[in-house]
């Protein structure tokens, strides 16, 4: 149900936003209230940096469940930054990517 969620999300994001480039750049009776302001614009590009710095993170295989505790330790890196390993910067960055996409879809409409 996730996977139904996001892509309705993108969906519409992607649908709105496509309508609003319409009604800025159409030919006739153009509406200069439609554009996007370039705040809006920094908050989609912060989201889209901190979602696929995100997503690298994600995708290292650190732990394994498959097999013993003991062998899912030894799978253990280094802190990426001071204290943090590469799960919590998942976490940090992602949570970044979220706020930055909702401030993205909030400030669409201004």
């Amino acid at each position: 149900i996730l996977s139904i969620m996001m892509v309705n999300m993108v969906l519409y994001v992607g649908y709105y936003f496509s309508w609003k480039l319409y009604y800025r750049f159409r030919t006739q009776h153009w509406k200069p209230s439609e554009g996007i302001r370039p705040i809006t614009l920094v908050y989609g590009a912060m989201s889209l940096v901190c979602m696929f710095s995100a997503v690298v993170f994600f995708i290292k295989e650190l732990k394994t469940s498959a097999g013993t505790p003991a062998e899912s330790r030894n799978l253990n890196d280094k802190c990426a930054i001071l204290i943090f390993d590469n799960h919590d910067l998942w976490h940090f960055l992602s949570a970044g990517g979220l706020f930055y996409l909702f401030m993205f879809i909030l400030t669409l409409e201004d």
